[in-house]
């Protein structure tokens, strides 16, 4: 029998009636880029954020009719979104780098948050501060300004692996933190 990694986290969510499993791996092979800390961080936000609006809309929400607006530019973050809710391919998914939340990253002008919005209901999702440590951000900005050489672009890589390991062995709430919140 193999043998169980993260990468075969799932949740499973029940709209309309139906349950649906969602399974990382499949959002992992879909991702191409590379970007797999906030993939890992938006599958287990989304995953959190769905959970929570399936309650508040006592289970009468579908995961494709969501609506996202996410302060974060990153590939990763926006390939989760697609795979699980195919906001970007129905024009729900709006990116606002000015959201004042979780601007985290001193090298970068943008948030780590995200409002995920079914019907009349919205959650507001941060990316908890500690989550990615220090080093991502300053490998970040090196990245940012083509200042990465073999060796810290091999470093930022093996990092990006490391913090998606550790975020699929996490709860939702201690990648994030959740708030209902009025919609956009």
């Amino acid at each position: 029998m193999p043998q169980s990694t993260v990468f075969d986290q799932a949740f499973v969510l029940f709209e309309n009636g139906q349950s649906t499993c969602i399974r990382y791996d499949a959002v992992r092979t879909f991702h191409m880029d590379g970007n797999f800390a906030m993939l890992a961080v938006a599958f287990v936000g989304l995953q959190g954020a769905l959970q929570r609006l399936a309650v508040a809309t006592h289970g009468h929400m579908s995961r494709h009719a969501v609506q996202v607006v996410t302060g974060h530019p990153g590939t990763g973050v926006r390939d989760a979104f697609e795979y699980i809710t195919r906001a970007v391919t129905r024009s729900a998914y709006v990116l606002d780098k000015a959201q004042p939340y979780a601007r985290l990253n001193p090298h970068a002008d943008f948030s780590y948050s995200w409002i995920v919005v079914a019907g009349p209901c919205s959650v507001l999702c941060q990316v908890r501060d500690g989550v990615l440590p220090e080093r991502f951000y300053e490998l970040f900005g090196l990245a940012r300004s083509g200042g990465l050489d073999e060796h810290t672009r091999q470093e930022f890589d093996a990092l990006k692996c490391d913090i998606e390991a550790r975020v699929l062995a996490l709860a939702p709430e201690d990648v994030l933190d959740f708030m209902e919140c009025p919609a956009p």
